[in-house]
């Protein structure tokens, strides 16, 4: 099951967005979502939900059996386990999975120029346009603008580790 939550990570992101591109521009597909908001939505999760997940298993491989098994000594239901128990030990590897992959994402600009719908600007497809336009100065602003965006996110990431690990 691993290998398949993996497998995006394996193709290089261009060949998963053409096939995407040519699954869903198929003339007898019932769901009309090809140039839509949706199809870019999809091919974001299909290209970062790996990343994710590698976040949130290293989470869950991390707690210690011996947690739930005293939770249900003393008389918790499973729901009230999870909610009480691992939901509460994990929650920092899925702050943390969801810190990187909207780091990566932000800066993701196959899909991004492949499948985005017409009038719409993401902030990669943004940059490349400014600087084909020759508007050089904007672009190059846009892109220390990211940068600076992704590293302070970083940063309030890395903050909010370490002041669990104070508690």
């Amino acid at each position: 099951m691993e290998v398949v939550g993996l497998l995006p990570e394996m193709l290089p992101g261009i060949v998963l967005v053409i096939g995407i591109m040519l699954f869903w521009n198929r003339i007898y597909n019932v769901i009309p979502l090809y140039n839509t908001l949706g199809i870019m939505i999809l091919a974001y999760v299909v290209l970062f939900l790996p990343y994710t997940i590698q976040y949130v298993t290293s989470s869950f491989t991390q707690i210690s059996g011996s947690l739930e098994a005293a939770a249900r000594v003393f008389g918790g239901r499973p729901g009230y386990i999870f909610r009480r128990v691992t939901l509460p030990l994990v929650m920092k590897g899925v702050f943390a999975g969801w810190t990187m992959t909207f780091i990566i994402a932000f800066r993701e600009l196959v899909a991004a120029s492949l499948i985005a719908p017409p009038n719409t600007l993401v902030v990669s497809t943004y940059i490349v346009r400014e600087f084909e336009q020759g508007s050089v100065s904007v672009g190059m602003a846009m892109a220390v603008l990211c940068v600076l965006f992704t590293t302070t996110a970083l940063l309030i990431l890395n903050g909010s580790i370490d002041r669990q690990k104070e508690r």
